[in-house]
């Protein structure tokens, strides 16, 4: 519903008043007609509507003798300014909100979005994953001749009722947030805003534990619904210890993982980069006796990305005195789900099923024979019935050697203490690992030790494969579980 506003900035009495003060250059406002602001074409701001247009009908100044009016600053060259004020219902404008902002046209096209984040740092509304809010809402149009704010006149207000809408869902798994601490904090929390639902205030969330990649400690952030499909700032802190940095702004969490660097610049200023995260990668041991080797995949009925035949193979590797060959995925062939793999001798004729309705959310093995069938692991030692691989990268323990102790309802696995020593070492990319096969159809404790040397860590508890890596103080961390 539209309202008279009867306001003007400075009344044109006023203003004839006032002309023996003005240059004798500067033309003089003899007349003019407030805009007109129009009803929207929806019932409100709901979010139906990614983009929401309010048009008016222009306004129009009368200069000097000027019989027809201008809606270009004859003095200035930059038209009418308009700007799109908002505020809550019954406030009377107290302290108006600029929404958007144009010059010599009649109409401005925001993005709902837009319009959400303002309503969400200015009014206090938050955003819930299951509920919407709403307010009631009055707009009006501010409009300057050119830029001379003393020539300013009011429209029209028009009343709209907004609704926040529901934190849009992510299909698909979450990513995680990860901050690597290079500024040497000690401690880790991360805050977002504006906060919706039950997103935590400062100093926001704390870690729920660390992750190696690249050779690279981050800890890592679980987040909670609230957190995905909406832009959001995020701002890394010491835990409320005195110390924080503005990481990404305006930033829309999805599927893919985060992995931010925080760090002190040469000049001793905070300052943070984002790291690659790099993609699961393939690794094929063939026995087929082709000279060439691609991968494709497919899912949905459709390429994954390549076309036919695929990714061809990256590079060779020599893993325990054996051949791999290894590829590349792009990160598309691990944020797909349920996706087929066909291997081919790169599209000269010959070809076998592998992997059907598969997920690549990790570094996978596969070991084909000569007459096509295969196996997958998580690791290239290959596993037979009840048996399982912990692998182990010691770089950073100081540790001269391996061994692994096991115990537990089926007693000493690998003979007294230290056990049995690990078999290895081989590389892949920039990661050596030492290695042991274990059977064992039930649980048991995994003991990792420098060979009775004086250093262990932690039990191990399971009958998985895993991938480990020892910390300077005898501590691991589980990079992989299969």
């Amino acid at each position: 519903m539209k309202k008279l506003n009867i306001l003007l900035i400075l009344t044109i009495a006023a203003l004839m008043g006032m002309t023996s003060c003005s240059p004798d250059d500067m033309p003089q406002l003899k007349r003019l007609v407030a805009p007109e602001l129009n009803e929207l074409a929806s019932t409100g701001i709901d979010g139906t509507s990614a983009i929401v247009t309010f048009n008016w009908d222009a306004a129009k100044f009368y200069m000097d003798g000027n019989s027809q009016s201008t809606s270009i600053g004859s003095y200035e060259y930059q038209g009418i300014q308009y700007a799109l004020q908002g505020d809550l219902a019954g406030n009377d404008f107290a302290n108006p909100v600029t929404f958007g902002s144009t010059v010599g046209k009649n109409y401005i096209a925001l993005a709902y979005e837009d319009i959400a984040k303002i309503m969400m740092q200015n009014y206090g509304m938050e955003r819930s994953y299951e509920e919407t809010s709403s307010a009631d809402m009055e707009f009006r149009l501010l409009a300057t001749y050119g830029s001379n704010e003393s020539v300013s006149v009011l429209s029209n207000v028009i009343s709209v009722p907004f609704t926040l809408t529901t934190v849009p869902p992510v299909t698909g798994a979450k990513g995680k947030f990860y901050v690597c601490d290079e500024a040497g904090w000690g401690d880790m929390a991360l805050y977002a805003w504006p906060e919706s639902g039950s997103m935590p205030g400062w100093p926001g969330l704390l870690s729920t534990g660390t992750a190696s990649k690249n050779g690279k400690t981050y800890y890592e952030f679980t987040l909670s619904d609230e957190y995905y499909g909406v832009e959001l700032n995020f701002i890394a802190n010491n835990n409320n210890g005195g110390q924080q940095i503005d990481l990404m702004s305006g930033y829309v969490m999805g599927e893919a993982d985060v992995y931010v660097t925080v760090f002190t610049d040469e000049f001793g200023e905070l300052a943070y980069k984002i790291d690659e995260d790099p993609a699961p990668k393939l690794f094929v041991k063939s026995d087929l006796g082709w000279n060439d080797y691609s991968m494709y995949v497919w899912a949905g009925g459709g390429d994954v990305e390549a076309g036919w035949p695929g990714v061809h193979y990256t590079s060779v590797l020599t893993i325990n005195g054996e051949t791999w060959y290894e590829f590349d995925m792009p990160r598309i062939y691990s944020t797909t789900a349920s996706t087929n793999w066909i291997i081919n001798d790169n599209g000269a004729g010959q070809q076998y099923d592998l992997m059907q309705g598969y997920n690549l959310d990790h570094d996978t093995f596969v070991r084909i024979a000569s007459d096509g069938t295969f196996t997958v692991s998580g690791g290239p030692v290959l596993n037979g019935p009840d048996q399982f691989t912990v692998y182990a990268d010691i770089t950073d323990s100081g540790w001269g050697s391996l061994s692994f102790y096991v115990w537990g309802d089926l007693g000493e696995l690998c003979g007294g203490w230290p056990g049995a020593a690990a078999q290895g070492p081989f590389t892949i990319g920039q990661n050596t690992y030492y290695y042991y096969t274990f059977t064992a159809n039930v649980p048991v404790n995994v003991i990792p030790n420098n060979s009775g040397a004086g250093s262990q860590s932690p039990d191990l508890s399971g009958n998985s494969d895993a991938i480990l890596k020892i910390a300077a103080d005898n501590s691991y961390e589980v990079l992989k579980t299969f």
